[in-house]
């Protein structure tokens, strides 16, 4: 998984090489967002997820992950990517709190 945000507020930080601006946000997400490519999360697979889907399970547009998705792995070519690594029992742990 990769970090998404509301630009509101922090447009600013859409000068950051490791942010993108997401340009068809909606569906799934209701305001101008961005997405950071300096860090991935690995989760395993879990059900506790699907209480987190937004918008009824609205994906985002086709095209729209495509081009993130080259834009992730041309980053990801020439710079440091943080790799974050959860079990299913950490992340169920971690949302009980």
């Amino acid at each position: 998984m990769l970090n998404v945000s509301t630009s509101r507020g922090k447009e600013h930080k859409l000068l950051f090489e490791s942010n993108e601006e997401i340009i068809k946000y909606n569906p799934p997400f209701a305001y101008k967002s961005f997405v950071k490519f300096d860090a991935l999360y690995k989760v395993e697979k879990c059900t506790t997820l699907n209480k987190f889907i937004l918008r009824r399970g609205q994906s985002l547009d086709t095209d729209e992950l495509n081009r993130l998705t080259i834009l992730y792995a041309n980053y990801a070519e020439n710079n440091e990517v943080i790799e974050s690594v959860t079990t299913s029992e950490e992340l169920d742990n971690y949302l009980s709190i």
